[in-house]
């Protein structure tokens, strides 16, 4: 079923503002269902602009494990919480919202691609933390996630003036 945005003021549409938000995020949420029970996770990423897909890192065995086995459609959501306008009654954000697919990733190269996107992502000198993290033992054993993005939007409020 399609939604429309109620307030399209706020709507951002715009592909480049799209990967602003993914580019400058720290951690995406993902909503993921079991037998009509909902559960939330947050998760640092990277972003595979050429193959419109987050990849993920995560644990092997838990609770999101079993969601994620039981029904790969998510949602997720990036948050930029800008503030509280004080005197506005307001508050200012920018949210990404999209839904996709995930999937288990078993090829050992895109583990790597994977890990080396998220290290060179968050660290200000990845090159030691490359070498250290990433052996063929541990890609063998690390779970990474993809999420093949299906549909995104974004929202900003205060709504950006456009013309």
């Amino acid at each position: 079923m399609a939604y429309h945005m109620h307030r399209k003021d706020k709507e951002i549409t715009d592909e480049s503002e799209l990967y602003q938000i993914i580019d400058r995020g720290k951690f995406l949420t993902l909503a993921l269902a079991k037998e009509n029970q909902p559960y939330l996770v947050s998760l640092n990423y990277g972003f595979d602009r050429e193959n419109n897909c987050f990849l993920v890192h995560c644990a092997k065995r838990g609770k999101k494990i079993e969601f994620l086995q039981s029904n790969s459609h998510v949602w997720g959501q990036i948050v930029e919480d800008n503030g509280y306008l004080e005197g506005e009654c307001d508050h200012a954000f920018t949210t990404l919202h999209f839904e996709g697919k995930f999937e288990f990733q078993e090829d050992i190269e895109i583990k790597r691609k994977a890990l080396i996107m998220m290290i060179e992502r968050f660290e200000s000198d990845p090159e030691p933390i490359k070498k250290r993290n990433i052996k063929e033992k541990m890609l063998q054993n690390v779970m990474i996630g993809k999420i093949k993005i299906k549909n995104m939007f974004g929202k900003q409020s205060p709504a950006k003036k456009r013309n």
